[in-house]
């Protein structure tokens, strides 16, 4: 859809604000992060569930594909902040 403006630097902010962001969720650290992770996942399977009802198996397929980054993303963030400093294993160094 052609929009009437354009937005200078969206290409670079997009992603630096999205980096920030995890750098903070990573931050509140990992006891933090156990209770609270499996809420947004439990909520996207429940949502692509009754998609799945409500659409039909063609939808699904597309919201998967065009979704599906972020129960990857998730687990990474669950590993990271596992073995980091911040409340977890300590296995990664700060210095």
């Amino acid at each position: 859809m052609e929009r009437p403006f354009r937005v200078r630097g969206f290409t670079l902010c997009s992603p630096l604000a999205f980096a920030i962001a995890t750098l903070i969720v990573l931050w509140t650290g990992w006891p933090t992060l156990r209770w609270l992770l499996p809420m947004p996942l439990g909520r996207s399977t429940i949502m692509l569930a009754l998609r799945f009802t409500r659409d039909g198996r063609v939808t699904l397929h597309r919201d998967l594909r065009h979704a599906g980054w972020i129960f990857v993303y998730f687990t990474g963030l669950s590993v990271l902040a596992t073995v980091s400093p911040f409340g977890g294993q300590h296995l990664l160094s700060t210095a």
